[in-house]
């Protein structure tokens, strides 16, 4: 069914959304190779998976070839345990060039990530929550996070949740950041 619905929609732009509730099994692997192959990954242009983190893993490997169409990626690890580090190779490691809105719950990028498009206009990262010294690692120090947020000239809105930032060794007393003149909201 899936391969016939891509088929015949030939070469126009998708907007997948997956929200995955049951335990893996044999068709499921299908499921994913059908939907995430290289030729759909080039059409889509919003992604939003939700799944427990067992589930969501297997969504994540698909996510192994360019996506030049990709305007918005919302990922949600529904799992109230450790997020789900994303890999550095996400995207065969090419940023998305019309990615715009990146929202991911319980998920977290590495800080060189390619999904830090220069280009986003909204950014929201959270986390369910953040209670030991191992899940604080995953956290980026200020500097970090500074030149990340100064590279996005097109920034619009910043929602953080459970994101706390480290300091760096050789900071006491972070100077305050300057937006760029797109900024409208920080939640």
């Amino acid at each position: 069914a899936a391969t016939v619905l891509l088929r015949r929609s030939e070469r126009l732009p998708l907007s997948l959304h997956v929200v995955e509730r049951y335990e893996p099994d044999e068709a499921r692997a299908f499921i994913i190779n059908s939907w995430m192959s290289r030729p759909v990954l080039g059409r889509i242009e919003r992604l939003i998976v939700q799944s427990e983190k067992s589930l969501i893993d297997g969504w994540i490997a698909s996510l192994c070839s360019p996506m030049p169409l990709l305007r918005g990626l919302f990922m949600r690890n529904k799992a109230r345990s450790a997020p789900v580090i994303l890999p550095e190779e996400i995207l065969a490691g090419e940023r998305p060039p019309a990615l715009r809105t990146l929202r991911l719950h319980n998920c977290l990028p590495t800080w060189n990530s390619p999904l830090f498009s220069t280009d986003l206009t909204h950014l929201e990262l959270s986390l369910a929550h953040v209670s030991t010294q191992e899940g604080m690692a995953h956290l980026p120090d200020i500097p970090t996070f500074r030149n990340i947020l100064a590279s996005m000239t097109a920034l619009e809105s910043l929602k953080l949740v459970n994101i706390f930032m480290r300091l760096s060794e050789d900071m006491e007393h972070p100077t305050p950041h300057t937006f760029p003149s797109t900024f409208r909201e920080f939640d």
